[in-house]
């Protein structure tokens, strides 16, 4: 019934893959007399990690949100969700309700502007496109459903440089697999995407 301060740390470490992780929390948790139901405000959670298939100079994650766990009814709800990190900002509430029964996943996210040569650079990947200016700003809604073994994401919008696409993709059945899509675009100009010719090509 009142409201306890959290603050806590730690780290986690591999051999293989050779990875280190450190970890910061914090939040304000609260919780009923049945111990069923708990409330954290203002979570905090802060990431850093190095080591192999990650950037030479590591990544740092910061996260938060408010988080409601409800264990009598199975729901858990994530709402302002905010992650900046490694090149990318991921906004959104999410929701699992029936959690210890089927779960079904529901998620309202947005990608923000980001550049997709400075994201893959961070990782080790150079990608060249004959524009230099291509894949330098994207960002994406999109509407995400999951239950069982299907996963909807619909609607779906993309803004990839000076292209607009809005469509859908379903995943109906993972293992065969079964997918649907559509994606409807108004205009692209691929050749911009394509690498840079070389010299005798």
């Amino acid at each position: 019934g009142s409201k306890v301060p959290v603050d806590a740390a730690f780290s986690l470490s591999s051999k293989k893959p050779v990875l280190d992780i450190n970890l910061a929390l914090k939040a304000d948790v609260e919780a009923n007399d049945a111990f069923d139901h708990y409330v954290l405000s203002g979570l905090k959670i802060d990431v850093e990690g190095s080591g192999e298939g990650l950037p030479k100079g590591g990544v740092q994650l910061a996260s938060s949100a408010d988080v409601d766990i409800n264990l009598a009814d199975g729901m858990l709800k994530v709402s302002g969700l905010s992650v900046d990190g490694a090149g990318v900002s991921l906004n959104g509430d999410l929701s699992v309700a029936e959690f210890n029964l089927t779960p079904k996943v529901n998620g309202d996210l947005q990608l923000a502007q980001t550049n997709l040569k400075t994201l893959a650079a961070l990782f080790g990947s150079v990608i060249d496109t004959t524009d230099p200016q291509a894949l330098t700003q994207v960002s994406a809604q999109l509407k995400l459903v999951q239950q069982g073994k299907v996963l909807k994401i619909d609607p779906l919008t993309i803004k990839l440089d000076d292209t607009s696409a809005k469509g859908y993709f379903h995943v109906l059945d993972p293992k065969a697999p079964v997918l649907r899509g559509k994606l409807d675009i108004d205009a692209i100009n691929v050749d911009r995407y394509l690498p840079p010719t070389k010299e005798g090509d």
